[in-house]
């Protein structure tokens, strides 16, 4: 994958530094909200339908970019999207 340049996390840190953390994919995160899920059914509710959506928003659209190159460059929407996704899973427990 190429990443632009110009990318910054809202606190201003470089992409490379966030990308270092210890940041779930996308997939390990629909995982461990299964996880979540099956041990308090409590768990299942709109802000976590929300962050699911999102990732499954997401992953359609990263699919569509490699489907005419195998290294495509994000948009830097994308990381925005991304990174939106991160913090609202931290931010919910889904570690």
């Amino acid at each position: 994958m190429n990443y632009p340049d110009d990318v910054l996390a809202d606190d201003g840190r470089n992409i490379f530094d966030l990308l270092k953390e210890d940041a779930r994919s996308l997939p390990e995160i629909l995982d461990r909200i299964d996880e979540l899920q099956d041990q308090d059914s409590s768990f299942d509710n709109p802000r976590v339908r929300n962050l699911v959506d999102d990732i499954k928003d997401l992953q359609t659209d990263v699919r569509k970019l490699h489907e005419n190159d195998d290294e495509p460059t994000w948009p830097a929407e994308y990381f925005e999207r991304y990174f939106n996704i991160i913090k609202t899973a931290k931010r919910l427990g889904v570690d």
